[in-house]
């Protein structure tokens, strides 16, 4: 339960669990399982977290509206494509044409899109957070943040 997991964690970690977190762990061993099956051998997979890429492309700054609003979708879109020089406008304009909004909504595609902006990042133009230290969980993956390496993060 909840509250079991989350009192565990704060016993091991001296943190707790968000519900958010805990609603994800299926979907996190899913991926793990994937990660570990023999498609993904020797491949290698970045965990990212898009606002904080998105803070990283917009030189340290995080972003000033919430991205389910116009004005946080335009500045997304603004930061994707000042830092690619790519036109993401429409292409985004493109896919929502072409998918059900109950299948992707607007800013789970932007949040992507910024996740793909940083994996296809050289690897000396990208970060782990946290920058010290980087712990490996029990099966032997990076527990760590990627995003594109901005000094003021460091």
């Amino acid at each position: 339960s909840y509250t079991e997991l989350n009192a565990a964690s704060k016993q091991r970690f001296d943190r707790g669990l968000s519900k958010q977190t805990f609603y994800l762990l299926p979907k996190i061993r899913e991926t793990e399982a994937l990660l570990r099956g023999a498609l993904c051998r020797g491949q290698e997979w970045l965990e990212t977290h898009p606002e904080l890429c998105f803070t990283a492309l917009n030189h340290g700054m995080p972003m000033q509206h919430n991205k389910k609003t116009d004005a946080g979708f335009r500045e997304r879109i603004d930061v994707l494509e000042r830092s690619s020089q790519y036109p993401f406008l429409p292409l985004v304009m493109q896919i929502q044409e072409r998918t059900l909004r109950s299948q992707l909504l607007r800013d789970d595609l932007v949040d992507a899109l910024v996740c793909g902006v940083t994996a296809r990042l050289p690897a000396d133009q990208r970060m782990s957070v946290p920058v010290d230290e980087v712990e490996i969980d029990e099966v032997g993956l990076r527990m760590a943040i990627a995003c594109p390496a901005f000094p003021a993060l460091c």
